[in-house]
C-alpha cells in the first residue's frame, strides 16, 4: 500500500490547471479555496467535478447553497492561488464579482463556470461533487499551471 508522501509524490507528476471555487452561503458568509482536482465530466447535460476536503468551510457553504463557482486562474494570477490557498478570511475580497445567481467569483478569472449541486458522493476524506453548469464564460489567455509541487507557464503550442 502506498503511503501519504509517495502518493502524493507520484500525483504531483499530473501536470493540472488551477482554479478557485467559490460559494456563498455557509455559517461564515461567502468561501473558497484553492484546488487542482476539477474536470469536465458530461457534455449532456454539461456538468463538472470537483474534489474538496469534507473538513472543508467551502464544502459547507456548498451544501448549504447548492451552489459553486469554478473559477479557472490565468497564468498571472499565482498569488491569487496561493492566498486562496490559506484559511485567512482576508481572501476573500478577492472575490470582486458574482454570478447571475449570486455566486461570489472571481472578476479576472480565465473562465467562470457557475454550477448547481447535481450530486455529492463520499471519496476516502474528500467529496466529489457533481455540478451541472449554469452558465460559463472566458476571456481567452494562458492558464496557471501546477506540476511537481510548483508553479509553472505554458512555453509554446505543439
Amino acid at each position: 500500500m502506498l503511503d501519504q508522501q509517495q502518493f502524493k509524490k507520484i500525483a504531483s507528476h499530473w501536470a493540472s490547471g488551477v482554479a478557485i471555487v467559490s460559494a456563498a452561503g455557509g455559517a461564515e458568509g461567502a468561501s473558497g479555496l484553492t484546488i487542482t482536482s476539477v474536470t469536465s465530466l458530461s457534455l449532456d447535460p454539461p456538468q463538472y467535478l470537483i474534489c474538496l476536503d469534507q473538513k472543508s468551510a467551502t464544502l459547507a457553504a456548498i451544501r448549504e447553497s447548492g451552489m459553486f463557482c469554478i473559477n479557472y486562474l490565468k497564468h498571472t494570477q499565482q498569488a491569487v492561488s496561493q492566498v486562496f490557498a490559506t484559511k485567512n478570511p482576508e481572501k476573500l475580497e478577492q472575490l470582486t464579482g458574482q454570478t447571475a445567481r449570486g455566486v461570489p467569483c472571481v472578476e479576472d478569472a480565465l473562465a467562470i463556470i457557475e454550477c448547481e449541486v447535481d450530486t455529492i458522493h463520499a471519496g476516502g476524506d474528500h467529496a466529489i461533487i457533481i455540478g451541472n453548469v449554469l452558465s460559463a464564460e472566458s476571456e481567452g489567455g494562458d492558464p496557471l499551471v501546477y506540476f511537481r509541487g510548483g508553479y509553472r507557464e505554458l512555453t509554446q503550442a505543439i
